[in-house]
């Protein structure tokens, strides 16, 4: 039983066939109030006091529709009887007699202005069999905010098929109940479908299919707690938070080439997603899907700001192509142990921070990491670049990070590079000249510094090239190492 607030009753709109008013009516009925028993406790102040003879309980308004214009032309009441027996103390039998008709003026909440329907409790609007209206300032127009629409019927496809174009705004905030397949509709402009909610009766959208759609704009679907799956094969380009918090499962979209920023942020129940020809990953696209684990994204080139942060199921993720990773692009995906990046140049700053699990990195042509690029990556123990040439402050708090590889043309290690990783016992410096020790604080904290041991009480080793060891001894911050360093 839907409850609101005390002593009041509303209910969202249905919109269906002419020929299923009366069952959907009942429907409504059965799903407001069954015969069930119930305690008084769980009635609505309204009812409560109910306890003997029939009783009438809010009207149903069923809204008419002129086949040709789409206006609204007439609202019919049906009501419904209760009868009910019981005491204050005990429990209330609920039974329902048949609907009766009442005038409109009965019904307090229904006014009509201009061929709009502008308010009523639970309502029913009845699509005419043969409807061929122009449907943008007419049927939709007709419907109050947060109402159903039923996807029930062929006069409600039809209806669905008079659509080429989605206007900004023209479903935003109402409610859809089913599956719907909007076979005309070649773009979505913003806010189309925006900001439905669950928690009505009528269980929300739960299907939409686009065959020809090429265009879904900006927050066009932004906040539709009620979709959980969408079509649209055709689909090109989808605009900036297009699906931001929706309840899609996965998101399928073969043709498209083009996304804005945050498109599928925070889209909870997302476990899939399949982009075959997208180049460019952006902003913020799936920051928050908490429960995304599987990604095909096989052309991908770039990946933006905050991508995929907070993706806690992601386990491990393979970009055979992306040369670029943005700031934030991995931050705080908890469950992330292996990345594979073979084409991968640049890293931004905190990319896979706070990555606790991490534990293997594959970057082989990695020309430049940001800092705090592997903060906090507490399981990553390996890490090896043959073609860096500088680090700064992007392995802090790796505490199992311990061992460490530099090579090719590696130049500067810069302040707090490796600071507090606890168990970092050998760093490889396999260069042909000389490694710049900006600051000798880049180790601090380590099983390297003079100070500190690993875990298991021993102190680390620089490894250097026999024909640099003598440089490295003497040089500037390398000389207070020089008990740690190691010819090889």
């Amino acid at each position: 039983m839907l409850m609101q607030e005390e002593g009041v009753i509303n209910m969202p709109t249905y919109l269906i066939d002419e020929s299923e008013i009366t069952p959907i009516a009942s429907a409504i009925r059965a799903m407001r109030i069954t015969s069930t028993t119930y305690t008084l406790s769980q009635m609505p102040s309204a009812i409560r006091g109910i306890l003997t003879g029939p009783e009438v309980l809010p009207a149903i308004p069923v809204v008419s529709i002129n086949s040709s214009t789409g206006v609204v032309t007439a609202i019919t009441n049906q009501s419904f009887g209760l009868v009910s027996s019981g005491s204050a103390t005990g429990t209330l039998n609920l039974a329902f007699q048949p609907a009766i008709t009442i005038t409109p003026t009965e019904s307090a909440q229904i006014a009509v202005s201009s061929g709009r329907w502008l308010g009523g409790n639970v309502t029913v609007a009845a699509i005419p069999s043969n409807y061929t209206s122009d449907p943008y300032y007419n049927i939709y127009k007709s419907l109050a905010y947060n109402s159903i629409i039923y996807s029930h019927g062929s006069n409600v496809s039809n209806w669905c098929n008079s659509f080429s174009f989605i206007d900004s705004g023209v479903f935003g905030d109402r409610r859809f109940a089913g599956n719907f397949i909007w076979n005309n509709v070649q773009e979505i402009s913003y806010l189309g479908f925006a900001k439905t909610k669950t928690g009505y009766i009528g269980g929300g959208i739960t299907s939409f299919n686009f065959p020809i759609c090429s265009i879904i704009g900006f927050s066009a679907f932004f906040n539709n707690r009620d979709l959980y799956h969408i079509s649209a094969p055709n689909c090109t380009s989808i605009g900036s938070f297009c699906f931001f918090d929706t309840n899609l499962n996965e998101a399928n979209f073969p043709s498209v080439i083009n996304m804005d920023i945050g498109a599928f942020s925070a889209c909870l129940s997302l476990s899939y997603i399949n982009f075959p020809l997208l180049e460019n990953i952006p902003d913020n696209a799936f920051m928050g899907c908490s429960k995304l684990n599987n990604i095909n994204i096989p052309q991908c080139l770039n990946i933006g700001i905050g991508a995929f942060a907070s993706c806690r199921s992601l386990a491990s993720i393979s970009f055979s192509l992306c040369t670029s990773l943005g700031n934030f692009a991995f931050q705080s995906c908890s469950s992330l142990t292996n990345v594979y990046f073979p084409e991968c140049q640049t890293i931004g700053q905190s990319c896979f921070y706070n990555d606790i699990n991490l534990t293997s990195i594959y970057f082989p042509k990695i020309t430049s990491i940001g800092t705090a690029a592997f903060y906090s990556c507490n399981n990553l123990s390996q890490v090896n670049f043959s073609i860096l040439s500088n680090l700064e402050s992007c392995f802090q708090y790796c505490f199992e990070l311990n061992t460490v590889s530099l090579g090719g043309t590696f130049s500067i290690i810069k302040p707090y590079t490796f600071s507090r990783c606890y168990n970092l016992l050998s760093l490889y410096l396999n260069t042909s000249s000389l490694i710049t020790l900006s600051n000798a604080n880049a180790f601090i904290s380590t099983p390297i510094s003079n100070y500190t041991t690993s875990t298991n009480g021993t102190y680390g080793s620089i490894y250097v090239p026999a024909s640099l060891y003598s440089a490295y001894l003497t040089a500037n911050n390398w000389s207070l190492y020089s008990n740690r360093i190691v010819s090889f």
